[in-house]
């Protein structure tokens, strides 16, 4: 009997080892501010996850975003005062989950290219390869240093901690957290010159489950009122301020 039992629980760790986490389920949304200069502006928005399509006989996740971009009239009279909304009315890419990795095909690739976006099985001295676009001779690379985790929504996920990053910049350092992606932008991996992403946070379900300070932020972007559309991207349109709930 107790050899049974024993028997038992064995099988029961592996059932659970065995399982992958479902990183494109329960509505995941990102949120994301960027900076960008010489002018005083930026952008604050979410990915978000609405819908599925077939293509080359795969199911993929449709990526949306939304959100607004400002800019000040300071530190100069020639940088402009505006304030935008923007949400897309077409996806912007289309994810699709395999074990423990993330395919990406960006919408813009006319041929339906599928590059590997993130692999979270990686182990110390892994060399990374991210493609920030379609075009798969033009990708950063990135060597894994060290591997801590993190818990997020009872779960662990590992945090991948990595350097000698060619992103144009001295030093740089970034981080891919299992299921949630790059510190600095679901689809960047890092900065240049000019501007910077960075993750504010991360939840599914409509709740915060990491934040990259600890801090509990409001997981949607908090649009004010609606400006004009920018370049193809569609818009709603609102009578009075809209406010998380």
């Amino acid at each position: 009997m107790k050899l049974i039992l024993t028997s038992f629980l064995f099988v029961i760790i592996a059932i659970a080892n065995g399982q992958s986490i479902k990183y494109l389920e329960n509505d995941p949304v990102w949120k994301v501010n960027r900076s960008y200069g010489p002018c005083v502006s930026g952008r604050e928005y979410n990915y978000f996850l609405s819908g599925d399509t077939l293509i080359n006989n795969k199911t993929y996740k449709k990526v949306f975003s939304k959100g607004y971009t400002f800019g000040l009239n300071n530190p100069s009279s020639s940088c402009p005062t505006y304030y935008n909304i923007f949400v897309d009315n077409t996806p912007i890419a289309y994810l699709r989950q395999d074990n423990k990795k993330i395919y990406c095909i960006y919408s813009n690739c006319l041929t339906k290219k599928e590059i590997l976006l993130y692999n979270f099985d990686l182990k110390i001295n892994d060399t990374v390869k991210f493609y920030e676009s379609c075009d798969t001779n033009n990708f950063i690379t990135a060597i894994v240093k060290t591997i801590d985790s993190i818990i997020v929504d009872n779960n662990y996920r590992k945090v991948f901690n990595l350097e000698n990053i060619n992103c144009k910049t001295e030093n740089s350092l970034s981080i891919i957290i299992e299921g949630i992606g790059s510190n600095h932008d679901l689809f960047k991996l890092c900065d240049n010159y000019s501007e910077g992403n960075f993750l504010t946070c991360f939840g599914f379900n409509g709740k915060t489950m990491y934040s990259t300070n600890g801090i509990q932020y409001n997981l949607d972007v908090t649009m004010q009122f609606q400006d004009r559309p920018l370049g193809n991207q569609g818009s709603y349109f609102y009578k009075s301020p809209v406010k998380n709930k």
